[in-house]
Formats: C-alpha cells, structure tokens, sequence
C-alpha cells in the first residue's frame, strides 16, 4: 500500500532503536498513541491526526515482520 514503511522508518518514527523488544515496541507504542490521539489534542487535532496514523503505520509495520 501507498502507506507502507520500511522498517527502519518505521522505528524512527517510534523514537526507537531496531534492537528493542516487541514489548517495549508496544509500550512505547501506547504512550505515542495516548499523546497524539485527536481525541485528546483539541490544540491541534489536523496534525494529531496525521501524527496518530503515521504512529499507527509504524506501530502495524513492526507487528507484520515480526
């Protein structure tokens, strides 16, 4: 898909090195995704929304080669 990310990316835009844990992938994961949810940015809810799918397109790109 026109949304996909190479992994690499993909655990830059986490704010992660490529050798942690799936766990920690997880964890870290949550903490981006309750920080930039639309829901909860009433500031600026265009970029969170942009912000929470590119969490959500890495977060599914490190699950699917895992």
């Amino acid at each position: 898909s026109e949304n996909a990310l190479d992994k690499s990316e993909a655990y830059e835009i986490l704010g992660l090195s490529m050798t942690v844990t799936l766990d920690q992938v997880k964890k870290r994961f949550r903490e981006l995704a309750l920080k930039w949810h639309p829901d909860k940015n009433m500031v600026n809810k265009t970029q969170a929304e942009k912000m929470f799918v590119k969490i959500n397109n890495a977060y599914e790109t490190i699950m699917a080669a895992a």
